[in-house]
């Protein structure tokens, strides 16, 4: 999603595995069910596994912001502009086709909704004011040293991870779901990348990484399954906050995985077009009435099948849904995209 004058095929390799953990951490809280699950205390049969999986994939935001900070945000009043268009049409979309369809009612949540997709949208307007205020940013962290970097990333720890994790208080951080955090990440993944060599944060090779990685991963899913076992169930859920500790961690990892791995990676037709879409993936799987014919059709594979089988084909599943975005994305992107463009051009 960041604008970068020369592609990392690393890190576009990298959002598409985002944009998928986001589509299966959507299924599995609301269509699997885990969500109610938990903070009910009714974990079924398969609950430690979607409570694992969960863990693995609930990273998929965090990792948005951290890849954005890494490649910079190269703010254009165009591209900005052509965003913001483009959200307001799709959604204005969804939001007609589900009215007119009887799907959902005329009443003020539609013409909340429809009026003010970012607020509905939550991570899409954390991220319309990422870009406003990028270039702020950018120039406090082209300014400042490796040890005023390292006492930055102590505190996001120590504030953002710990104590607005465990407190919050007057953060208002919202478990991470807020524009807060998506600055922090931001911070932090611009800062690895000036400082990458400099703090030798590749020093360790991919198999550190990926070990820190499941170590966390295991240990969330541990500490969510004691809460549970204990009657928590409603704390548990939290453990899927974006700024738990296990969840922060997991996500840095998974990008010093990335580059830490060579960039000899070819491009192809997958690289060139399921990066762009994400946009448009994210308005049509996550939360508007749409999502009924997603969770219809994972209700028919487990009445089918069985919840196994069809836990084991949800990466499958994710796939396709980004697919059928990502024509979708490449439809508008020749007829409307290029139009607006010209428009704006002139």
């Amino acid at each position: 999603m960041s604008q970068v004058a020369k592609r990392d095929l690393r890190i576009d390799l990298l959002r598409i595995f985002s944009m998928l953990f986001i589509i299966m951490h959507h299924c599995i809280i609301n269509d699997f069910g885990l969500q109610t699950m938990l903070k009910e205390n009714t974990l079924t049969r398969f609950g430690n596994l979607l409570i694992i999986m969960n863990s693995i994939v609930i990273v998929g935001v965090n990792l948005f912001f951290l890849m954005s900070g890494y490649c910079k945000i190269h703010l254009k009043p165009q591209t900005v502009l052509l965003l913001i268009i483009k959200v307001y049409l799709i959604s204005t979309l969804i939001q007609l086709t589900g009215l007119l369809s009887g799907h959902i009612p005329f009443d003020s949540d539609w013409i909340k909704n429809t009026l003010n997709p970012f607020d509905y949208y939550w991570f899409l307007g954390a991220y319309i004011l990422l870009m406003f205020t990028s270039p702020l940013l950018n120039l406090i962290i082209n300014n400042i040293s490796l040890s005023m970097f390292k006492s930055y990333v102590s505190g996001f720890f120590l504030i953002i991870c710990i104590y607005g994790f465990t407190i919050d208080g007057s953060l208002h951080l919202s478990y991470g779901y807020s524009y807060l955090m998506a600055v922090a990440l931001y911070i932090l993944g611009n800062g690895i990348r000036k400082f990458q060599n400099e703090w030798r944060l590749l020093l360790y090779n991919r198999k550190f990484y990926i070990l820190t990685w499941f170590t966390v991963i295991l240990l969330n899913s541990l500490l969510i399954k004691l809460l549970y076992k204990s009657g928590n169930g409603l704390r548990a859920w939290t453990f899927y906050a974006y700024n738990n500790p296990c969840v922060a961690i997991a996500s840095i990892t998974l990008l010093l995985f990335a580059i830490r791995s060579n960039n000899n990676i070819k491009t192809n037709w997958f690289l060139r077009n399921l990066p762009q879409s994400t946009i448009i993936t994210y308005l049509i799987h996550s939360t508007c009435w749409l999502t009924i014919f997603r969770q219809s059709f994972i209700m028919w594979q487990i009445n089918h099948y069985g919840i196994l089988f069809t836990l084991c084909m949800l990466p499958l599943f994710a796939f396709c849904i980004y697919l059928l975005a990502t024509f979708i994305n490449i439809i508008y992107e020749k007829i409307l995209g290029n139009f607006f463009r010209r428009i704006l051009r002139n």
